[in-house]
């Protein structure tokens, strides 16, 4: 990476107003969503939740594969990070659409109380223990945040290597969450169609609020996220 081109794009995008201020804007934004999450998922895992009889996970018992979510998913967050700064508004689109994720997947949490799948493997996440909510949390069920996180880094990712990189990463993450029984299937089967939901709603309001070329040409065509090549 040509570190003085990065640092370039990023000036560049700091002279210009609107766009510093709706940078500005994006972090503040993402910071209260994050601080007021922390909090709601300890509400959610104080309350009592309901069961469900999930077909598919009655047939098998859970693996634990802890280790390798763990590595797949930090592996992929920092380096979509790292190659999402050669692209500041990019970047900015990623923080919205997974911060959009996190509403979405508040309401979503708040609206089904769930207890966790029979004979489950808790995920074990320390880096969210250290720095969040200090003690598992095991009923932020609806829906998976893992698979979600996964399908936004796809969406938003630019080099296209990567972008097969993380759709690989993402259908691993989605088989081994559920031979975990870290979700209940439905869980991981919404989490994709509500990270699309919410990039193609990020697209649309920077293509309304912001003109940008580059942005308007896929809010047109709508298959961005498709684009392997």
């Amino acid at each position: 990476m040509n570190t003085q081109a990065v640092i370039n794009k990023w000036k560049e995008l700091f002279k210009d107003k609107n766009l510093r201020i709706k940078m500005i804007i994006t972090l503040i934004l993402f910071v209260i969503t994050m601080m007021f999450f922390k909090k709601f998922v300890l509400y959610v895992e104080a309350r009592d939740g309901v069961f469900l009889q999930d077909p598919l996970m009655k047939f098998f018992n859970a693996i634990d594969f802890n280790i390798p979510i763990f590595i797949i998913i930090y592996g992929s967050i920092i380096t979509s990070f790292v190659m999402l700064l050669k692209y500041p508004k990019y970047f900015m689109i990623a923080i919205q659409t997974y911060m959009l994720m996190i509403i979405f997947r508040t309401i979503g949490m708040y609206i089904t109380p769930l207890d966790v799948p029979r004979g489950v493997i808790n995920l074990q996440d320390p880096v969210v223990f250290m720095l969040g909510t200090g003690q598992p949390i095991t009923k932020d069920l609806f829906f998976s945040g893992h698979t979600a996180t996964m399908s936004i880094l796809f969406l938003t990712a630019k080099n296209k290597m990567l972008k097969r990189i993380l759709f690989a990463g993402t259908i691993l993450i989605v088989i081994m969450i559920f031979l975990q029984k870290a979700h209940y299937t439905l869980d991981i089967l919404a989490a994709p169609f509500v990270a699309v939901g919410s990039y193609r709603m990020i697209m649309y309001m920077n293509h309304r609020l912001f003109q940008n070329d580059e942005i308007d040409k896929k809010v047109r065509l709508n298959t961005d996220f498709l684009d392997f090549h």
